[in-house]
């Protein structure tokens, strides 16, 4: 957070309240990712197909709200 209020004190012009929400999106899908992986872990379920699967349909989940920006 410090680095973006240094970057909005530099250049006044820019616009990243639009890159701030794609990032915390793209950061909460990748902490729910670590989680379902991390407790599938601990009970000894996360197999190397499983969690592919848990990041591709992550990944799905992305395309989809990056396509419904504008």
């Amino acid at each position: 957070m410090g680095l973006y209020c240094i970057r909005r004190y530099i250049h006044h012009n820019e616009v990243f309240y639009s890159h701030i929400n794609i990032a915390l999106r793209q950061g909460l899908l990748l902490a729910i990712c670590s989680l379902i992986c991390l407790f599938l872990l601990v009970i000894n379920a996360l197999t190397w197909w499983s969690g592919i699967l848990i990041v591709s349909f992550i990944t799905l989940i992305e395309f989809y709200l990056s396509s419904q920006e504008y």
